[in-house]
């Protein structure tokens, strides 16, 4: 399956990638995993974070932008693979994940 080649283009600021088990559909082409930069302010812009990560839009915001993908397309995630996604997004307020791996 092909990875789009924006996600080894990001900024250095990628720290963590996350394999999807359902693969979703990025700027045309088919993807097999996601990678994921630490979130920056503008990712938590109207986030709630006393509520954690609970609210689904919100969700789906932040993992739009920290991913490098369209709010529509991270929408698409399984809910299998948006275990593992939340897994991540969480372990960088709160420590290392146990999903995902060190930047190339």
């Amino acid at each position: 399956m092909a990875t789009a080649a924006k996600y080894y283009t990001l900024r250095r600021s990628i720290v963590r990638k996350v394999p999807l088990t359902h693969p979703i559909m990025v700027s045309g082409e088919e993807v097999d995993e996601l990678w994921f930069e630490r979130p920056k302010l503008k990712h938590l812009r109207g986030v709630d974070l006393s509520k954690g990560l609970a609210e689904p839009e919100k969700l789906q915001s932040v993992i739009a932008g920290v991913a490098g993908i369209a709010e529509d397309e991270a929408g698409e995630l399984d809910y299998e693979d948006l275990q593992a996604v939340s897994e991540v997004i969480v372990g960088f307020f709160f420590g290392s994940p146990q999903d995902g791996s060190d930047s190339p």
